[in-house]
């Protein structure tokens, strides 16, 4: 029996007939324990915190006069302020899929995840610029013996 603490992701899914759909992680290189904290401070930020209280991600919104959080239908998570305007949204930072409404924008890109149990970062991504689509495999340097 294993006695390594199992681990978690804060994420967005879809649930469909065959398999859930990873849509937004906030931590997909920082995996959490259970008992992990996701809550929305009084100063605006929403703060992903591991079981032992250690700080793992935020959308660095203190200030902003966040009031609220909503989450869509197409599975957008999103602060707003008291005049229910966006002040962050998860379609910001995609992970490797888009859903209906989401864009992928010049700057950011899709990251493929090393596996469907595994969501870190894999070796394939997809990126925009204002003229073109690029598409990367990140290859590993493996140095070699030559004995």
């Amino acid at each position: 029996m294993s006695t390594a603490p199992m681990t978690c992701h804060s994420t967005l899914l879809f649930q469909d007939v065959y398999s859930p759909q990873l849509v937004w992680s906030a931590n997909r290189n920082r995996p959490v324990r259970f008992n992990a904290t996701l809550r929305l401070t009084e100063d605006g930020n929403l703060i992903l915190a591991d079981a032992d209280g250690t700080f793992v991600w935020s959308t660095n919104t203190a200030g902003k006069s966040v009031s609220g959080l909503n989450l869509t239908e197409t599975g957008n998570l999103v602060l707003l302020d008291r005049n229910n305007e966006m002040v962050w949204q998860s379609f910001d930072l995609p992970t490797d899929t888009l859903v209906l409404q989401q864009k992928l924008v010049p700057g950011k890109k899709l990251i493929s995840s090393v596996s469907a149990s595994n969501w870190t970062h894999g070796l394939f991504s997809l990126s925009l610029t204002n003229y073109s689509v690029a598409a990367y495999n990140r290859i590993w340097k493996v140095p070699c013996n030559n004995n």
